[in-house]
């Protein structure tokens, strides 16, 4: 069977190399989520503080730096 010049799909968690998280940087690095803060670090509001963020459609919550969120 000649694979080579086919179209194919495939799983982003399926890739071997490189990691799927350097090709989900790489194609979604900069796109936006949106999400509620539900807890806030003990960070003194400087580099060391993060928010808590609940997103829809992850079942786990994300811990972003505060210096990286923005209001709706």
């Amino acid at each position: 069977m000649d694979l080579k010049g086919r179209w194919v799909e495939f799983a982003i968690k399926d890739i071997y190399f490189p990691a799927p998280e350097i090709v989900l940087a790489a194609l979604h690095g900069d796109d936006l989520m949106a999400g509620e803060i539900i807890d806030v670090s003990d960070g003194s509001g400087g580099e060391s503080a993060y928010a808590v963020v609940k997103v829809a459609a992850l079942h786990e919550p994300l811990v972003v730096p505060i210096k990286g969120i923005r209001d709706r």
